[in-house]
């Protein structure tokens, strides 16, 4: 997926072949749009869709969500934690 603000007379390219934004603008949402080498869909863009498609580098945690973890994970004071993960660029 891929977020684009269309202007007119421009163009994305994508692995199907380049997208003339002219070919989107005027058409509604949920529409199947042609590409050289196959077809999109312009999707509305919704809060979930929008989450979907964004790079995350952090995940924010609430106190709440903390606390369902150390239960869950059984620490006590003096417990060791090691935290890790995976950089994406």
């Amino acid at each position: 997926m891929s977020t684009l603000q269309l202007k007119k007379d421009s163009s994305y390219q994508t692995k199907y072949g380049c997208l003339r934004h002219n070919d989107i603008i005027g058409k509604q949402f949920g529409s199947k749009v042609k590409c050289p080498k196959g077809y999109i869909y312009a999707m509305r863009p919704t809060p979930e869709l929008w989450t979907i498609n964004l790079p995350h580098r952090t995940q924010i945690l609430y106190a709440t969500d903390i606390s369902m973890v150390i239960m869950q994970l059984d620490l006590k004071p003096g417990s060791v934690v090691v935290e890790s993960g995976k950089w994406r660029n």
